[in-house]
């Protein structure tokens, strides 16, 4: 009984690989769509690129040229009242008391000179504020396009792992279907470790009785024997040369699960 478990386990080992190995070659049938995905979105991805960047550039230009129009004035002006290149103005020394021009001359570019300083504020967060929505269009593009790819990739390996089961029952069920035709059945307990099943007249044989029966054979003895019964009454005959047939084993096994009434 354990010889047989170990025989239903290969056998169920080899189905999953072959299943597995069937998954495989129908999903790369697919990638050729997944790189024509790949591409189109590599083009979709430079076109988004050239028109973010395009209009990130159009408003900070419009934004530079709103600021230079706005700061032109006052660095002329500040330039004019403490001679140019400009100086640290708030850190200019207040002049006597007794130079009126004079202080009226620092008031007004200290004055001036914060006007500038806060436009010039005010132009660094908007160049902040259209980097940052430039960078977050790239970011969400980037992003779509990983989900689309991701999602059309799991479905082409579903769409495979379905098309792999469909085609392994359908192959079990031809397989049934010709089973008479010509079979082979590894058997690791025998011998010969396999069998070749070819069709003859279908002999039959009284069916077996409805008591328990408790076989005193040797295990190997029992399933030599029971294999015997089973060809017979499908009218196969039993070869040795696993390359002229095909594998009947899983109905074997059924059959003798179902047919056996003993332990």
């Amino acid at each position: 009984m354990e010889r047989l478990v170990s025989a239903r386990a290969d056998l169920e080992d080899n189905r999953a690989r072959a299943l597995r190995g069937l998954e495989d070659r129908l999903f790369r049938s697919y990638q050729r769509e997944l790189d024509g995905l790949a591409a189109e979105q590599a083009q979709e991805w430079a076109e988004w690129v050239e028109s973010v960047t395009l209009q990130a550039d159009s408003d900070l230009r419009a934004r530079f040229e709103q600021y230079g129009f706005a700061n032109g004035p006052l660095l002329a002006r500040v330039a004019f009242l403490t001679r140019f290149p400009l100086p640290d103005v708030a850190a200019l020394p207040d002049p006597p008391i007794e130079r009126v021009w004079a202080r009226m001359r620092i008031e007004e570019a200290r004055f001036k000179f914060d006007l500038m300083k806060r436009l010039e504020e005010g132009f660094l967060q908007d160049v902040e504020r259209i980097e940052g929505w430039m960078e977050e269009q790239l970011d969400a593009k980037r992003l779509a396009q990983s989900v689309r790819l991701t999602e059309q990739t799991s479905l082409y390996q579903e769409r495979a792992r379905s098309e792999a089961s469909v085609a392994f029952q359908s192959t079990a069920h031809d397989f049934e279907s010709r089973l008479a035709e010509s079979s082979v059945l590894p058997f690791p307990q025998l011998p010969t470790g396999t069998v070749r099943l070819e069709s003859t007249n279908p002999w039959t044989v009284p069916r077996w009785g409805r008591e328990p029966v408790t076989s005193q054979r040797d295990p190997r003895e029992e399933l030599d024997h029971d294999l015997s019964i089973w060809a017979r009454l499908r009218g196969f005959r039993l070869v040795s040369n696993p390359r002229e047939g095909r594998n009947a084993t899983t109905e074997f096994l059924e059959w003798r699960k179902s047919r056996r009434l003993g332990p």
